[in-house]
């Protein structure tokens, strides 16, 4: 029997459409200015989702979003392709190691042009063609154990692992060219939040900018958990904690210029910057417009 019961949800092409992850395995896409269920369909496989164990529960890693199709992470090393204005399947990839540690592997996604990385926690990247699926580029090393999705541009990758390193290294191979250890205190049942296109990695109360091969706490906020995907703005950085509180800092300056509290538990997929408007998204489903010029 499927439940249709919403368990997360995340905005699309440019905030107009929403990715809704149900239970078993089932995924919806819905136009927010008509309400229309574009479609719906089975993708994953028909389990039940857990909370609690976050290599279960659907995030923003585990999806990418092009152009035309969406690419998804499934458990047992499971990436697809889907075309958006069809739902119908365009390519699916077979990870060869679909488990670790004995339990489902699913790969973190994140995308370049025409290609996907594929993350996985047994420490592999695959590099994959957008449009057929096709293994271009692949690297090993027991030592990238990913916490999260990959950066990469060109031939090299940015990321954070499970003991809390940071790694550029070669998608092709694996040579790593940089390492630190930058979350030394790391909790394995707290989110690593990354925007590594802008250098931002957030754990627990603070939140880091790396730049030049150099770490910098650039907020630290007692007693809150940071969930949220950071969002920009230019220069200006949005972010939400579990317990409702967004902070807005300017990443260049590090200043922090407000923080507004919404009536809610916020998660991963929470903020979208729309034009001059902030939008929020809590836990339960409600939306919050707010005006950023304030």
């Amino acid at each position: 029997e499927v439940d249709y019961l919403p368990q997360t949800a995340f905005f699309t092409d440019s905030g107009e459409k929403l990715l809704v992850f149900y239970n078993y395995g089932y995924i919806g896409y819905y136009d927010l200015k008509s309400g229309e269920n574009l479609w719906l369909q089975s993708v994953d496989r028909k389990v039940a989702i857990n909370k609690y164990f976050s290599d279960y529960f659907p995030n923003q890693d585990y999806f990418h979003e092009a152009d035309d199709r969406f690419v998804f992470s499934c458990q047992n090393g499971i990436v697809k392709a889907i075309e958006k204005a069809s739902g119908n399947e365009l390519w699916s990839y077979g990870h060869n190691n679909p488990k670790y540690n004995g339990k489902p592997q699913r790969a973190f996604l994140s995308g370049q042009q025409d290609r996907v990385l594929a993350a996985f926690k047994s420490g592999e990247m695959m590099t994959l063609a957008l449009e057929n699926g096709r293994v271009t580029y692949q690297a090993r090393n027991e030592a990238f154990s990913f916490s999260s999705a990959p950066e990469f541009k060109g031939l090299e990758a940015s990321f954070v692992t499970d003991e809390g390193f940071y790694y550029i290294a070669e998608i092709d191979g694996g040579r790593i060219l940089y390492s630190c250890n930058l979350l030394p205190k790391k909790l394995n049942f707290l989110p690593v939040i990354t925007a590594l296109s802008k250098g931002i990695v957030a754990h627990k109360n603070e939140v880091f900018i790396i730049k030049d091969q150099q770490a910098k706490q650039i907020l630290k906020i007692s007693n809150r958990i940071f969930v949220t995907k950071p969002v920009f703005d230019d220069k200006l950085m949005y972010i939400g904690t579990q317990d409702g509180w967004i902070y807005c800092v300017h990443y260049g300056s590090f200043h922090q210029k407000l923080k507004i509290h919404v009536n809610g538990e916020l998660e991963e997929g929470s903020l979208k910057i729309s034009g001059s408007r902030l939008i929020v998204k809590t836990r339960s489903g409600s939306i919050t417009s707010i005006d950023r010029r304030f």
